[in-house]
């Protein structure tokens, strides 16, 4: 198959198609360049949005402070309905941050 679209309405902002690009990216590959630099180039040919490599990681980090603070909000309100879920996501946020801020 081919990816021909990648909706997040979570953290739903008006924001530039950089950060359109590198939040799919965040969510669909993580931090790991293996799936990370295929995904981007992908995303370029299909879209036409070019991303500067350089604005990737502080782009990434924005996404996943984001999710992560979006999602406590979930939690402590409540409103998460499946608390190993919310637990495994918030996991994957919270070690992607980790990654970003050793590199």
């Amino acid at each position: 198959g081919q990816l021909s679209s990648v909706l997040d309405f979570d953290n739903a902002m008006e924001m530039s198609p950089a950060f359109d690009a590198v939040a799919a990216a965040a969510v669909v590959c993580g931090t790991n360049e293996q799936f990370l630099n295929p995904f981007m180039t992908a995303y370029r040919e299909a879209g036409g949005v070019a991303v500067d490599q350089a604005a990737i990681a502080p782009l990434m980090l924005l996404k996943y402070v984001r999710s992560l603070l979006w999602q406590v909000g979930v939690v402590l309100s409540g409103g998460s309905g499946n608390d190993a879920l919310a637990s495994q996501w918030m996991a994957f946020l919270a070690g992607n941050i980790g990654a970003l801020l050793r590199d």
